[in-house]
């Protein structure tokens, strides 16, 4: 309920890996739909230490979309990390004052990957 004014119904989180790549050793990486899907995703979030996360920066690509570049060192609440500071893209997409799609590049998706 809480995130139901920030976010569509149809809300689509695509944190896919990139073609090519290994399977997912995580449900962190995969596609998730409306808020339900959010909030799962969120569970797999907790997997991580988020605390080297930064924004890099941020630009508008249309009146709905903007790219946004983080970077972070890949690093599981265990204690296992890549060590190295990766840089993702992220596009936001935002219609009415509300999020309705978020799509993620990550930058070393095979070294976060293999942290499972």
């Amino acid at each position: 309920e809480n995130a139901a004014p920030l976010f569509s119904d149809d809300y689509v989180l695509d944190f896919t890996p990139p073609p090519g790549s290994a399977p997912p050793k995580s449900k962190f990486y995969g596609k998730y739909t409306g808020i339900a899907g959010l909030l799962e995703w969120q569970t797999y979030c907790s997997e991580f230490d988020f605390s080297s996360f930064k924004m890099e920066g941020r630009s508008a690509i249309s009146p709905t979309e903007v790219l946004v570049e983080i970077s972070y060192i890949p690093t599981l609440k265990s204690g296992k990390t890549t060590g190295k500071r990766v840089s993702d893209v992220q596009k936001w997409t935002v219609v009415g004052g509300k999020a309705t799609a978020f799509k993620v590049w990550p930058g070393d998706y095979a070294a976060a990957n293999d942290l499972f």
